[in-house]
């Protein structure tokens, strides 16, 4: 079994199509082990604000896609005890810690 961090903008491919949504609901449909830092719900709860705010979507289904995201077993991990490693390797190689 594999581990996977997860990124907000992958985990919402499971759900909308998108570019690369195939390859994305790939990694889902595997027996995988997910990682999220914590900011990812507020990550994927901006997303589906901005899709029902821009009217490519309705309130009734980012609620559900949440609850459907919600489903998924994933591992949480606190950001800010990672900060300091995080920082190193932003420095070290010359990429935005949040990346």
């Amino acid at each position: 079994m594999s581990q996977y961090v997860l990124d907000a903008s992958i985990a919402i491919k499971w759900f909308i199509p998108e570019v690369y949504s195939h390859a994305a609901r790939r990694l889902l449909a595997s027996n995988h082990t997910f990682l999220v830092p914590d900011f990812f719900f507020p990550e994927v709860g901006n997303v589906l604000w901005k899709r029902v705010r821009r009217g490519e979507d309705t309130a009734e289904n980012a609620r559900q896609i949440l609850a459907d995201l919600n489903a998924v077993p994933v591992e949480v991990y606190l950001s800010q005890p990672l900060m300091p490693l995080a920082l190193d390797i932003a420095l070290q190689s010359d990429r935005a810690v949040y990346t």
